[in-house]
């Protein structure tokens, strides 16, 4: 098919015959498993002072050097991040990149941030800009683009339908073009109470602005006070909106801070870990993959990659280095 001299990019695919059925394998695949998958458009949502940014820029950082997210979810390889920082200084988000950099691995080479506070997705005004990063991205295109906040990033109302769609359209052609993946960091309304002065029950459908804003996602993460503990820095990181029901929820952090500056997962799983550690025992060396041990030791998806990561850093169990990926206890092979 030959483009049109006046069309830079053909604004269809088409599946026929065979193809109808197949899954194309570059959607398919995580850059995070359990997380985030190739060309997803994800949302990060939380109130003030969660720590949605910090959380966000781990994410990148882990992304950028292909090291497990949180010490936990495999990152398959080292990604090429665009960040696009659209509030605070320079310095203060350069400051916080250093700190996390001493206990988050950063591929600097593979990181672009970019901050400014004038140019806005939906502005028609910087509609130059976008062609010129597009241009840029023929040589350098980015696999995960962060979008932070979605407030400072987008022009008009948000709670505006066609304020919403048009941010979305103008982000989503975008990342088509580079092939990306999205993530968006948005904040959620401020908590109401019931007749009797209680908080009212939160969830992701708590999120500032328009419906569209979810339903556009592909998956929304929602960031939250841990209310079962008394440390304040504790925190629950929750995915209730998800369209394939194979994205990790429910799980437990810690903000570690001020420097080194990142979020930690806390152990909730000792029971689970014991049973992973019997069922591979009982290979005799052969190991398991992930349906079995998901299977044999009851355990869901979420909580499956939890309990591998906490036991792959306490060195009680690796995973073959090859496909299909197969776990074994610490000093046997495969």
């Amino acid at each position: 098919m030959q483009k049109d001299k006046n069309t830079e990019h053909i604004p269809w695919r088409i599946y026929t015959g065979e193809k109808l059925t197949e899954l194309p394998e570059f959607d398919a695949d995580p850059l995070i498993e359990g997380v985030l998958f190739k060309k997803d458009i994800v949302m990060l949502i939380a109130q003030d002072k969660m720590g949605k940014t910090i959380l966000a820029s781990q994410m990148a950082c882990n992304l950028s050097s292909g090291t497990p997210f949180l010490d936990t979810y495999e990152v398959t390889h080292p990604t090429k991040i665009w960040y696009f920082a659209h509030e605070g200084k320079d310095t203060s988000l350069i400051d916080r990149l250093q700190r996390m950099s001493k206990a988050v691995s950063l591929n600097k080479e593979n990181f672009r941030l970019f901050c400014g506070t004038y140019f806005r997705w939906n502005d028609h005004s910087c509609k130059e800009w976008l062609e010129y990063l597009e241009v840029q991205a023929e040589e350098d295109r980015p696999e995960v683009i962060i979008v932070d906040p979605l407030y400072a990033a987008s022009k008009g109302d948000l709670n505006s339908n066609e304020h919403v769609k048009e941010f979305l359209h103008t982000i989503r052609t975008f990342a088509e073009i580079c092939g990306s993946a999205v993530i968006i960091v948005h904040h959620m309304t401020k908590p109401t109470r019931n007749q009797e002065g209680k908080t009212n029950p939160r969830s992701d459908r708590d999120s500032y602005g328009s419906a569209f804003l979810l339903a556009a996602v592909d998956h929304c993460f929602w960031l939250d006070k841990f209310h079962k503990s008394d440390d304040p820095k504790e925190r629950i990181l929750r995915c209730d909106t998800q369209r394939g029901g194979d994205i990790a929820t429910d799980i437990r952090l810690k903000l570690i801070e001020p420097d080194p500056l990142y979020f930690a997962v806390q152990s909730k799983h000792v029971e689970e870990k014991n049973r992973v550690i019997k069922l591979l025992k009982s290979s005799h060396g052969n190991g398991m993959n992930a349906a079995e041990i998901q299977k044999k030791a009851r355990l869901g998806r979420s909580t499956f990659f939890t309990v591998m990561g906490e036991l792959k850093n306490e060195k009680s169990v690796t995973r073959s280095e090859h496909k299909p990926y197969v776990y074994l206890l610490n000093g046997e092979s495969k």
